[in-house]
């Protein structure tokens, strides 16, 4: 019921409306539980209940997780060379500026990501949710590290990236 029913509301603006605060989305939890459990204590811990059925698991979603991946979703749309939108023309310009499909190889923080896209809601929370989604996928091997928008490597507090030496 909730993934059928709730869950299609929220496809829209969780993929076009800023982040929602950290409160609406325990409030949201909290209501997808109490609707699963009659709002009686939970009967399995919600790591177990999030895994896949095989694992004894409902599947239930992770409302942080699906955000994520909403806004991911944005990169490939961004990244598609057979889309010429003026919408996706504005933002490639912008993530030109930092070495385009290299950004999202990097490594970034949050708060190298802010300083980037101080003017752009959307992007800042796109590379946000990008880096989030990618954070364990590190390579924590140095010799496979990319020295552009490295937040391990800072001038003045800012990461490197000069685009005419990338190019």
């Amino acid at each position: 019921m909730i993934k059928t029913f709730a869950l299609p509301k929220l496809i829209y603006p969780f993929s076009t409306l800023q982040h929602p605060p950290k409160e609406t989305i325990q409030l949201l939890t909290k209501a997808m539980y109490d609707f699963l459990w009659d709002s009686k204590p939970d009967k399995i811990s919600r790591q177990t209940i999030k895994q896949d059925l095989s694992n004894g698991g409902l599947k239930i979603i992770d409302l942080n997780l699906f955000t994520n991946a909403l806004k991911c979703s944005r990169i490939k749309r961004i990244m598609d060379d057979q889309n010429n939108g003026l919408w996706k023309q504005q933002y490639v310009k912008l993530l030109n500026k930092y070495g385009g499909k290299l950004l999202l190889e990097c490594e970034l923080n949050e708060n190298v990501i802010s300083d980037m896209f101080k003017k752009n809601i959307f992007l800042k929370e796109i590379m946000t949710a990008w880096t989030q989604i990618n954070s364990d996928k590190k390579d924590t091997s140095i010799s496979n590290r990319i020295l552009w928008n490295n937040e391990n490597i800072l001038i003045q507090n800012k990461t490197v990236f000069r685009k005419l030496w990338y190019d």
